[in-house]
Parts: structure tokens; C-alpha cells; sequence
């Protein structure tokens, strides 16, 4: 096996992990909001929302 075989090899099971731990995400998200327990973290950050407001008062 040569070196660029290996390569090849090695970055795209890298790229095939990558793309398998997207779906899993999406698929999470999508399981937290139809359950209603999604949290958006642009809400926290940016927007102070009502729950991290309540909790430095």
C-alpha cells in the first residue's frame, strides 16, 4: 500500500466520521424539538433570553 493510498484512506474514514456525527446532531436536534427541550444558544449569547436573565437577577 502506498503512501498516497493510505492517505486517501485514512481521510475519508476521517470525512465519513465527520459526516456520520453531523447526521447524528441533526437528528438530535430535531428529537430536542419536538420534545420542547431545545435550547438555542444564540438565545443565551446574544439575546439574553428569559431563563439566563432570571438567573443573574
Amino acid at each position: 500500500m502506498t503512501h498516497t493510498t493510505s492517505a486517501v484512506l485514512v481521510f475519508g474514514m476521517l470525512f465519513a466520521f465527520v459526516i456520520i456525527m453531523f447526521w447524528i446532531e441533526r437528528r438530535t436536534i430535531a428529537k430536542r424539538k419536538l420534545n420542547g427541550t431545545f435550547v438555542d444558544i444564540s438565545d443565551i449569547l446574544l439575546k439574553r433570553s428569559k431563563s439566563s436573565t432570571e438567573k443573574h437577577r
